[in-house]
Parts: C-alpha cells; sequence; structure tokens
C-alpha cells in the first residue's frame, strides 16, 4: 500500500514541477527584440527592411487599463483615408512579425497600426495572460484608433 501511495505523491510532484515549468514560458515568453525581428524576417524573405523605411509611418504609445505602455506604430497609405486595419502580432514575437501582411491593405488605401502587445517588443514587461488583458489592450487601440481618426 505504501508503494502505490509513494508512486501517487513523485506522481504528482512531477505533474506540480512540469506545469511550473510549463505556465512560465507561457506567462513569460522569451521576447526577441525589434531589430532582431527585424533581421530574423528579412533573412526568411518575409520582409525588406528597405521597403518597410520607406513607408510614411508614425509611432505612439498608449496606456492599458492595468497601466502598462504600448508601444506602436500608424503606417499611411498613399492617400489618406480613413480606412484602418489594426494588426495582432502572435505569440513569442513582436510587432515586426505583422509586416509582412501590410502592403496589400496600404495599396488598397488602408492605415494599417501595429503595435507590441504587452511583454513584447518595446511595450513594457508584464506577464503574458493569453488574451484575458490583451482583449482590453486591443479595445484601447480601437479607442486610439477613433480618437485620431474621429468616430463617423
Amino acid at each position: 500500500m505504501i508503494g502505490y501511495a509513494g508512486l501517487i505523491i513523485v506522481l504528482i510532484l512531477v505533474l506540480i514541477v512540469v506545469s511550473w515549468r510549463f505556465s512560465g514560458y507561457v506567462i513569460l515568453p522569451e521576447n526577441k527584440d525589434i531589430q532582431t525581428m527585424f533581421l530574423e524576417e528579412e533573412n526568411k524573405g518575409n520582409i525588406i527592411i528597405e521597403d518597410f523605411e520607406k513607408i510614411s509611418k508614425s509611432d505612439f504609445s498608449i496606456t492599458t487599463d492595468d497601466g502598462l505602455t504600448l508601444s506602436g506604430q500608424w503606417l499611411y497609405p498613399k492617400k489618406p483615408s480613413r480606412k484602418v486595419v489594426i494588426f495582432c502580432h502572435g505569440f513569442g514575437v513582436n510587432r515586426v512579425g505583422s509586416i509582412k501582411y501590410i502592403k496589400p491593405y496600404l495599396r488598397r488605401g488602408y492605415n494599417a497600426i501595429i503595435y507590441d502587445n504587452r511583454n513584447a517588443g518595446n511595450s513594457e514587461k508584464r506577464f503574458t495572460t493569453m488574451g484575458f488583458a490583451e482583449k482590453n489592450d486591443l479595445k484601447k487601440v480601437l479607442d486610439y484608433a477613433y480618437q485620431v481618426l474621429g468616430s463617423e
């Protein structure tokens, strides 16, 4: 009987350690800085840095509901427009990962917003919440777009 109890205790401890390690990876992923991502994306053939530099753009930052500062860029089409598309990058990367998708939107006259989620790129570092807080962060970016373009 002690053998089974010992085995169960060992399995529970292993499960706790594995869960703890995995949760650390999820809420505090390894972050790549903007310059590293630019070079990686260019080496993969996903972007051409010189082409991106030619796009008219401005930097912005917003403050989240819980006080973090998020960093982003507003990219402008050749002709002024009130249309806008907001790009959200994936897990473990930053806004540079969205650049490969913006050209068709700019050509069609959309403003493009790319920004770094919390704990990514140039945004403030705190736990990644896998969407729980990030949904509110996206709402803040949307509110910023309405502030710039108006709500009509």
